[in-house]
């Protein structure tokens, strides 16, 4: 009986729990995840959205703005600031301030909490 609880939590921690849990949105033709990857630099999102792999990505600021639009259907968000993969002037980048619904120009080095995407197949 022991043997067959700990497989069965093994199996259960390698298949359940590890599966990223997301929301298609058919109607922006994107996935997006339903939890943060927590909060980093511009650079650092990049990099942690990339080693998702199949695709993931940030949100360029218009698809972000579409996901403002739809956080309540999504879920999950703070009343904070999120990057978007979209890079402005002067070696900067946009974020958008779920609190308020601003969209600014930042720098990379700033920590913004980061939603990754993928567009639909």
């Amino acid at each position: 009986m022991k043997q067959v609880l700990f497989i069965l939590l093994v199996f259960i921690s390698f298949n359940g729990f590890s599966q990223v849990q997301t929301v298609k949105l058919k109607k922006i033709n994107l996935e997006v995840m339903k939890t943060d990857l927590g909060e980093m630099t511009w650079d650092d999102a990049n990099k942690a959205c990339e080693k998702l792999g199949e695709g993931w990505r940030l949100p360029t600021i218009d698809e972000l703005q579409k996901i403002y639009k739809l956080k309540n259907k999504i879920g999950g968000f703070k009343d904070d600031r999120y990057w978007s993969s979209t890079e402005g002037t002067n070696d900067n980048t946009k974020h958008k301030a779920f609190g308020i619904g601003r969209t600014n120009p930042n720098d990379k080095n700033p920590i913004n909490y980061v939603r990754a995407v993928r567009s639909l197949k």
